[in-house]
């Protein structure tokens, strides 16, 4: 990867590994070619569970608004049962207009974290951009995260991301690493400096920070962000996780998918050995104690990392930062471009072109077979039956089989 930004010191591994040995996922960080990366500790099947998060900063794309419950991330064109979908959902937040909700339960759950300096900065966002003035395509969505973070950062707010992890605003410089946005990056910087002037003409007085300390903030922010897909890959939102997710390096052959379904209720520790961790066991629930409140609310809604294929222990566990259907001059041209780094992975380094063929093809056999949707991995959920990480529809193989 090009230049980065690393704030983290020397403890920073053997505090991951004493979270994921604490939580039972079958994963552990080490240095890497690509800084920190994250290993498979064991033998680990397609489909399970390689780790749950929850995001620190979870907000909704501009063009999603209208049609996603700014909570559950439902989507009112698709209802659960068959029908019409409404063209958006029925509540709307009185305060700022902007969200909306699905239900009453969902409205009152994102009020903690959008009542007061969001929600009055969203509804300065909805006048800008009614009068012409909005930020450009690129730095919309940027925007809305920098507000959110603002804001939580004005009210002192601490997110449980994992049991026993709470983390902040401060977690941005001590836990993730930016990019050296100058050079061949520079272009990258634009949208940023946009959204910090933005947020801080939008935010209150009272929530604002230094605009170079927000710079090195959403930097770093930006160059961790997982888009949370719908199905067709339509852009729902963005979160922003601190906990473990941001240290999956890139592979243009991923071995790990992302689930953009969102899992409700508390994350649930898989397994504990008296070998492991107990004193990460002891710490956890020390914290978790003090701050039952926080993570109650916090745990409400988390993502989770799911194994594509069988992993041999030792592997290096990927996800891709671009698009697997692309061909070699894409892919490498939306790395360099966003991430600053050309991939060097077993596809890239591959120079037969019936072999890339092949490996692409074999990605696009696991792609969803919903002919609305298409695009989301089906990763395996039971016996011959896959689930789609952007629709959540499930099939069994052997229909496809018999098509």
């Amino acid at each position: 990867m090009g230049v980065v930004i690393d704030s983290r010191d020397a403890t920073f591994i053997e505090e991951v590994n004493t979270l994921l040995t604490h939580m039972g996922y079958p994963c552990r960080a080490a240095a890497s070619a690509g800084g920190i990366g994250m290993f498979a500790a064991r033998d680990i099947r397609a489909g399970e569970l390689i780790a749950c998060e929850t995001p620190l900063t979870l907000t909704l794309c501009r063009d999603a608004r209208e049609h996603t419950c700014a909570h559950c991330l439902s989507d009112s064109r698709f209802p659960a049962e068959e029908g019409d979908g409404n063209a958006s959902w029925p509540l709307t937040c009185t305060g700022c207009g902007v969200l909306r909700f699905c239900c009453e339960t969902c409205e009152a759950a994102a009020s903690c974290r959008h009542s007061g300096c969001e929600c009055e900065a969203h509804a300065k966002m909805q006048h800008m951009e009614g009068a012409g003035r909005a930020v450009d395509e690129d730095a919309a969505d940027l925007l809305t995260q920098s507000i959110r973070i603002l804001s939580d950062h004005a009210a002192g707010r601490r997110v449980c991301v994992l049991p026993g992890c709470f983390a902040s605003y401060s977690s941005y410089t001590q836990r993730l690493v930016g990019l050296d946005r100058t050079g061949r990056l520079a272009h990258t910087a634009e949208p940023i400096r946009q959204a910090v002037d933005a947020s801080l003409v939008l935010i209150p007085e009272a929530a604002a920070v230094r605009g170079p300390e927000l710079f090195d903030v959403l930097n770093r922010h930006q160059a961790n962000v997982y888009a949370v897909l719908g199905r067709g890959a339509d852009e729902l939102a963005s979160a922003s996780f601190v906990g473990v997710f941001h240290l999956f390096n890139h592979a243009c052959t991923p071995n790990v998918a992302f689930d953009s379904i969102p899992r409700c209720g508390p994350i649930r520790v898989a397994s504990m050995s008296r070998s492991g961790s107990e004193a990460g066991a002891a710490r956890a629930g020390e914290v978790g104690e003090a701050d039952a409140e926080e993570a109650v609310e916090a745990a409400a809604l988390h993502f989770a990392l799911l194994a594509l294929v069988d992993v041999e222990e030792g592997t290096e566990l990927c996800i891709s930062y671009t698009s697997t259907a692309c061909g070699p001059s894409e892919r490498q041209e939306h790395l360099s471009e966003h991430f600053g780094f050309s991939c060097d992975c077993e596809r890239c380094r591959c120079d037969d072109p019936l072999r890339e063929l092949e490996l692409g093809e074999a990605f696009d056999a696991m792609r969803c077979v919903n002919e609305d949707c298409g695009t989301g991995y089906g990763v395996e959920s039971a016996a011959g039956w896959r689930r789609c990480v952007h629709c959540g529809r499930q099939w069994h193989m052997d229909d496809v089989d018999s098509d």
